[in-house]
């Protein structure tokens, strides 16, 4: 077992943040990622975030720089927490049991000029125990400094497939620890402006899902999070986002049927009417009656089984 190897830059200098916690069975893949790096990373951070496997102490042997709590923090916090000490222009925030393609930071460096401050590149998810593809998350640029807010309500920003400009970080104040999912989400919608965002087109990051992993292993919780924060969000005064509120809660409410949480469905179809819909969004004439005599809850749910009986592709239950 050897030191990974750093390379120190000034201008573009990036520092690799892990949130871990008992995360040790993961630690050699990362570091073959990290190896494997045409253009290596300058820093390496990780927090041991109260472990018990022996995560910050392996990792010290393998070259990280590690701070620990005894007791739990959460990802968020421990995200702010490496970047106070990170001394790189550039952080990349990444979990410790996902996956980096060997060019990546030579990618998004590729196109950090002097005025980008967000560097974002697509991301593939992929079933940790089959291999199979779950879904891609791809990302226009054009689109993203049109409104970036509308945008990234509908098209969520991962944590994992960000390269954030450190002083803009802090500015901002960081990740809202208060949060315990879409903390990514959310510090996208307070990232200032559009025209420091830039998209690098290539799948250069993998999140692979597991079923015990953080936020799987209590899917109805993440999405009833987002619900929370897209009620904030329609509360504050970001310009263009009621539509798009809308548009994701009614989506939000039949993933959480189908997870079978009703009254987190309900509190989804409730946000959805607040920002300016009328769930069940359906072109059936038939269904359109029957949502102004029955509660749109009902309707939900028939539209689905009316969607699963002609075999139309359900959404997807994970983020």
């Amino acid at each position: 077992m050897t030191n990974l190897n750093l390379k120190h830059s000034s201008f573009d200098s990036v520092a690799l943040l892990i949130p871990c916690q008992n995360g040790r069975a993961y630690l050699d893949t990362l570091a073959g990622c990290i190896r494997g790096q045409v253009r290596t990373f300058d820093e390496l951070l990780l927090f041991d975030d109260a472990s018990t496997d022996g995560s910050g102490e392996y990792a010290k042997q393998l070259g990280f720089t590690v701070l620990r709590s005894d007791q739990p923090i959460g990802p968020a916090a421990a995200r702010n927490r490496l970047a106070e000490i990170a001394k790189s222009r550039w952080l990349h925030f990444h979990d410790v049991d996902d996956l980096l393609a060997p060019d990546y930071t030579a990618r998004v460096l590729a196109v950090a000029d002097d005025q980008a401050n967000l560097i974002i590149c697509d991301m593939c998810w992929i079933d940790a125990l089959s291999g199979k593809s779950v879904g891609d998350w791809c990302y226009d640029e054009s689109a993203i400094h049109q409104q970036s807010n509308a945008y990234f309500i509908r098209h969520s920003l991962g944590g994992i497939n960000g390269l954030y400009c450190a002083k803009t970080f802090q500015e901002v104040g960081g990740f809202d620890v208060r949060r315990i999912y879409w903390e990514d989400l959310d510090l996208a919608m307070r990232w200032p402006g559009t025209h420091g965002m830039r998209v690098v087109p290539l799948k250069l990051v993998t999140a692979l899902r597991r079923p015990t992993s953080y936020s799987n292993s209590n899917l109805p919780r993440v999405w009833n999070d987002k619900i929370d924060l897209l009620i904030d969000l329609l509360e504050g005064s970001l310009p263009g986002i009621r539509g798009p509120i809308a548009g994701e809660a009614e989506q939000i409410a039949v993933r959480l049927l189908h997870l079978s949480d009703r009254v987190g469905a309900q509190r989804a179809l409730q946000l959805a009417c607040r920002a300016g819909g009328d769930p069940p969004t359906s072109t059936s004439g038939g269904l359109r009656l029957l949502k102004q005599i029955l509660p749109r809850l009902w309707c939900l749910q028939l539209q689905e089984k009316l969607r699963q009986q002609l075999s139309a592709s359900p959404l997807p239950l994970h983020p």
